[in-house]
């Protein structure tokens, strides 16, 4: 994790940096246990983890085992709250202070 974060994390709480980076290490521990016994993981206001499996399609119950499985995948779900935040920030390259404005297309003359 960068230092970064965990700086701006510890401004806002008190903690120290050092147990900033023991909790969310044990929280990546925590989900990883959770996601390998089946279970999703559900992060109030963050967002819900559940695994995939990528497997090709069969004919029989019969014949759905764990070696069909090709890959395994770890999906996220955003919170309701976490979206907003992400609906509320536009990414650009410009500088803040562009203004954008829509203009009416000339009509094209016929030859």
């Amino acid at each position: 994790m960068k230092q970064n974060s965990l700086t701006d994390i510890q401004k806002s709480c008190a903690m120290t940096k050092g147990d900033v980076k023991h909790v969310i290490e044990a929280l990546v521990e925590e989900v990883q246990e959770n996601l390998a016994n089946g279970n999703k993981v559900k992060l109030n206001q963050f967002g819900t983890f559940h695994m995939t499996f990528c497997c090709p399609g069969v004919a029989t119950s019969a014949e759905c085992t764990v070696k069909n499985i090709k890959r395994v995948n770890i999906r996220f779900v955003p919170d309701k709250e976490l979206k907003l935040v992400n609906n509320s920030h536009a990414a650009t390259r410009s500088s803040a202070n562009v203004t954008f404005a829509l203009e009416k297309k000339e009509g094209r003359s016929s030859d």
